[in-house]
C-alpha cells in the first residue's frame, strides 16, 4: 500500500539523512491518519512532530517554512509550501496538482504521486534536483502571486 511504502521510503532515509518529519494536517482525516503513520515509526530513530490538535492555516504555512520538503495530498498546504518557497511531493487523485506545479515551471509527472508512480521515484527526482526545483519556485513566485490577485477582480 501507498502508506506501507511511505513508511518502508522514510526507514530508508533515516538510515541515510537525519530526519524529521513534521505533520501538518489540514483536516481531521488527514490528523487520524498520519498519527497512525507516526505511530507506526515511534520505534525508528526519525524526530517526530505532529500537533496536539489540528493546526490552523496560519500555523500550516509557518511550519511549512520550516520544511525541506513537503509531502501532501492537500492543494491548500501545497500552496502554503510553495509560497515559502519549498519544494512539494503531491499525492494526487486526479490531476488536481498539475496546473499548480506548471505555474512554477516545475514537472508535474515528477512531483505528483498516483497510482501510475511512486513516492519513491519523486523523492529520489526532489534529492537530485533541489537547487533546480528551488530556483523555479523563487523565480515564478512573483508571477504566481500576481495571477492570484485576478481571482479577485
Amino acid at each position: 500500500s501507498d502508506e506501507n511504502d511511505f513508511i518502508n521510503l522514510m526507514i530508508e532515509l533515516s538510515k541515510k539523512y537525519s530526519l524529521t518529519l513534521v505533520s501538518l494536517p489540514h483536516h481531521q482525516k488527514d490528523y487520524l491518519k498520519v498519527n497512525s503513520i507516526f505511530d507506526k515509526l515511534i520505534e525508528e530513530k526519525i524526530t517526530l512532530v505532529k500537533p496536539v490538535s489540528l493546526p490552523n492555516a496560519p500555523e500550516i504555512k509557518r511550519k511549512c517554512k520550516e520544511c525541506d520538503l513537503v509531502v501532501t495530498g492537500r492543494m491548500h498546504v501545497a500552496i502554503a509550501s510553495l509560497s515559502q518557497i519549498v519544494p512539494v511531493i503531491c499525492y494526487s487523485y486526479g490531476d488536481k496538482f498539475t496546473g499548480l506545479l506548471e505555474h512554477f515551471n516545475l514537472e508535474a509527472d515528477k512531483l505528483i504521486v498516483s497510482p501510475k508512480s511512486n513516492i519513491r521515484e519523486s523523492m529520489s527526482y526532489c534529492l537530485s534536483n533541489n537547487s533546480f526545483i528551488l530556483n523555479n519556485i523563487n523565480q515564478r513566485l512573483k508571477t504566481v502571486i500576481g495571477l492570484s490577485g485576478n481571482n479577485f477582480v
